[in-house]
C-alpha cells in the first residue's frame, strides 16, 4: 500500500507475525526529520495497515 508521501510492505524478514515497513518515499535520517505531511502520510499509512491485518 502507498499514498502520495509514503509506502507501507509486509518485511521480506519479519521480527513477528504482521510486522510491516511503513517509510516516507524521500530518504530522511529519522521520523522526526519528516515533514509534517509525511508524518501524516505515515500515521495514515499506518491505520490503513493496521485494519487489514485485523483481517487476517
Amino acid at each position: 500500500m502507498q499514498n502520495e508521501w509514503a509506502w507501507a510492505r509486509y518485511d521480506k524478514y519479519p521480527v513477528s507475525p504482521g510486522h510491516l515497513l511503513i517509510t516516507t518515499r524521500r530518504h530522511v535520517q529519522s521520523y522526526f526529520d519528516s515533514t509534517p505531511k509525511e508524518r501524516l502520510a505515515l500515521n495514515q499509512l499506518l491505520e490503513e495497515a493496521k485494519k487489514l491485518l485485523d483481517k487476517e
